[in-house]
């Protein structure tokens, strides 16, 4: 479980806190994948779309900021639930990958799911 995270509280600091890591790589310590933190994954967590499903599924958008800031915490401790094809059959990605991880906030716990590609 992820606890003791670093609270972003909005889309700037998550900003600036990812722009740190960008470039680095994680590897997931359930199956040993390697995951690059990107300009475009940075961009993909910070998305309205992405905010839109935290929102959909409960969160606020401070700790959706939060969860997005340390996506390198959570995608190390997530646990790979499905493997699947693109569903757009994108020939540069071989198989989409759903994590789960739970995630403790100040004042209540959830999953955060992470689509990895």
């Amino acid at each position: 479980m992820a606890d003791n995270l670093f609270y972003a509280g909005n889309k700037k600091a998550a900003a600036e806190y990812l722009k740190r890591i960008k470039g680095t790589y994680i590897r997931n310590l359930s199956d040993g994948t390697t995951a690059r933190i990107s300009s475009t994954s940075i961009g993909k967590l910070l998305s309205n779309k992405a905010l839109s499903k935290s929102l959909a599924n409960g969160f606020s958008i401070p700790e959706h900021d939060t969860a997005a800031a340390n996506i390198a915490r959570l995608f190390r401790e997530a646990v790979c639930m499905v493997t699947r094809p693109d569903r757009k059959g994108s020939p540069d990605i071989v198989a989409i990958h759903i994590y789960q991880v739970r995630i403790q906030f100040k004042e209540k716990a959830g999953i955060a799911e992470i689509i990895a590609d």
